[in-house]
């Protein structure tokens, strides 16, 4: 049995772990509004955070700046202290407002959808208190960043009204005096002079499919000020309703993701549908909408067409014809034909054949031709059929091998080269040999060589 001591240096160690990876500091950002500078803090750290909840912070302002010119001793204000409120006080505004309740669940609820097992041991019960404070942490955070007013009731935002256009300011937020939890203050510098109306998300695209449509949008650029999208849809290009009274967040954060993307259902195709974007930051200002993007459902190809015969006109000239059901044509935007030597790199050879169509004339460009028919879908996509393959009647045989060089050595190494033939559709070389210049050659390759060396050894014996 492993000494309880050991038992009790273990479990401390790996609390420290879970609770002390990270030095914990106070965020605090700010947004410039025509009239008002916005504040909003954060503690950065799970644990921290819980412990600030009862401490409370101070926000402290100082003029730097005034008509250009730097004051020689900042003007301080204070701002207020803030609290987070008893959960008493919060009992109305939970009533009415989800995120509220969201954020006392996360700091007075008992419990916090943690999954627990019933003979959990001492180490998975610190884990699982570490990760119950993370759950916490991370809603409660969401919530306000997706409601600025229940922030603001948190103790955790700010509306400065008490601003100049000529005067600049810095921020300061701090927690009170206490023994409990010591945190590196943030701070920020603004002035109404920053103002500026906020930008239109970028890059908004629909790719319409088959029922459903694929929105996308540049994420990473305005990252610093919208976390948070909402879309909205139209029958037509009129009366747009929001898809969903929650916003479209980016899940993906840690890989570095630059794009968005949504993917909605279509109650059917040939219909038009609209849609438009708006962000959203976390003092709860919405950006302009984005250009609307319209489109329709389109079907996907449920059929390809299949090549059926290939017909010899002439010795060079062929038919190829195929197969696709009339009743599906509207389904398609055209056919085309592919052509390769090998049944591995394959082009186009006459593209943008009508759908009414069902063969193309080609001439064989290769001795061996491999083709295939593609059909391209009116949703952007298309499908190739199975290859078949054509070779024309060719009764001549290679050239006679040019430039054949022999060298033997004094061992009885015997190395031949040659020059390859040109010649398409060659398959490869037969090497013959003989003892004797008049006897009957006798093949020595089992099977063709496509290379155009050879090596033999010969028994060399000195006559007594």
């Amino acid at each position: 049995m492993i000494p309880f001591r050991y038992i009790l240096i273990t479990i401390l160690m790996l609390s420290t772990e879970i609770f002390s990876q990270e030095k914990a500091s106070l965020q605090l950002v700010k947004e410039t509004q025509s009239d008002a500078i916005c504040l909003r803090w954060a503690v950065d750290v799970p644990l921290a955070w819980q412990k600030s909840n009862t401490i409370g912070f101070r926000l402290e302002r100082f003029t730097v700046l005034r008509d250009g010119k730097l004051l020689s001793a900042p003007e301080r204000l204070d701002l207020g202290t803030f609290m987070v409120p008893k959960l008493e006080a919060w009992q109305s505004l939970v009533e009415q407002n989800d995120n509220a309740a969201i954020v006392a669940q996360a700091i007075y609820g008992e419990d916090f959808q943690v999954a627990m097992s019933s003979n959990q041991n001492a180490i998975e019960g610190i884990v699982n208190k570490a990760k119950e404070i993370e759950q916490r942490f991370s809603f409660a955070l969401m919530a306000a960043d997706l409601d600025f007013e229940v922030a603001r009731f948190a103790g955790w935002g700010y509306v400065d009204k008490q601003v100049k256009k000529n005067e600049k300011y810095f921020y300061k937020i701090h927690l009170l005096p206490n023994e409990k939890l010591s945190l590196e203050a943030g701070s920020v510098m603004a002035s109404l002079q920053e103002y500026e109306p906020l930008p239109t998300p970028l890059d908004f695209n629909a790719f319409f499919q088959d029922q459903k449509v694929l929105l996308t949008w540049d994420y990473k650029t305005l990252s610093s000020l919208y976390s948070y999208y909402f879309l909205e849809k139209a029958e037509g290009k009129t009366d747009f309703k929001p898809i969903s009274e929650l916003p479209v967040v980016n899940m993906n954060q840690g890989a570095n993701a630059s794009t968005m993307v949504y993917i909605d259902s279509l109650s059917q195709n040939d219909k038009e549908f609209s849609y438009r974007l708006r962000g959203k930051t976390i003092f709860g200002s919405y950006s302009p909408y984005t250009e609307v993007v319209s489109g329709k459902g389109i079907k996907s190809l449920s059929i390809a067409a299949q090549l059926s015969k290939i017909q010899a006109i002439t010795d060079n000239q062929y038919r190829i014809m195929w197969n696709f059901p009339k009743e599906n044509e509207n389904e398609i935007t055209h056919f085309a034909l592919l052509h390769s030597a090998n049944d591995k790199e394959y082009r186009i050879v006459k593209d943008e054949i009508p759908v009414s169509e069902r063969s193309a004339m080609h001439s064989l460009p290769t001795s061996s031709n491999y083709y295939k028919i593609r059909t391209f879908g009116r949703n952007g996509s298309h499908q190739d059929s199975f290859a078949m393959l054509v070779q024309p009647e060719d009764d001549t045989p290679p050239l006679e091998v040019q430039q054949l060089i022999g060298t033997i050595d004094s061992l009885g190494i015997v190395r031949l080269q040659w020059k390859a033939n040109a010649e398409a559709d060659l398959m490869g070389y037969y090497v013959f040999r003989a003892n004797q210049k008049e006897e009957e050659m006798m093949r020595i390759t089992g099977s063709h060589i496509t290379h155009t060396y050879f090596t033999d050894t010969l028994s060399l014996k000195k006559s007594q």
